[in-house]
């Protein structure tokens, strides 16, 4: 599922960047099998998978804040999500640009320190677009 909406975002291709809640390897943590098992099973190539995405954001669970399981969308304990979020950050270790938004902050602290990282990580052309575009507003 994750490829197909990656190779449709590609193929209407209109912006100079794609971002993806998910991503390929992010099915490793809810893989019951090896990791062997899961690219064989895909038919896929872990460092091909890594040379996919130019970066990767990973936003640690709350899982220890804001009365995480009184929150009635997750279905994981907090047992269960930090076993999760550790899985999906192993999947990504090999990934060269990997950047981590620790779980102790506030969601919009969250949020705002994500968004800085993500613009970090834009082609020039955006850049200066955005720049552009702060100017006006301020």
């Amino acid at each position: 599922m994750q490829r197909a909406l990656e190779t449709i975002a590609l193929e209407n291709r209109q912006s100079a960047v794609i971002l993806c809640d998910r991503g390929t390897l992010d099915g490793l943590a809810y893989w019951s099998g090896s990791r062997q098992s899961f690219f064989e099973e895909f038919d896929i190539n872990f460092e091909e998978e890594l040379s996919r995405y130019s970066a990767v954001v990973h936003i640690e669970v709350p899982a220890l804040a804001w009365g995480y399981e009184k929150n009635r969308i997750r279905k994981e304990s907090v047992s269960e999500a930090l076993k999760i979020d550790q899985r999906v950050a192993q999947a990504w270790s090999g990934h060269p640009r990997v950047m981590t938004v620790g779980a102790e902050a506030g969601f919009l602290d969250k949020l705002a320190y994500a968004i800085e990282l993500l613009r970090g990580e834009l082609p020039p052309c955006c850049q200066t677009h955005l720049h552009a575009v702060a100017e006006k507003t301020n």
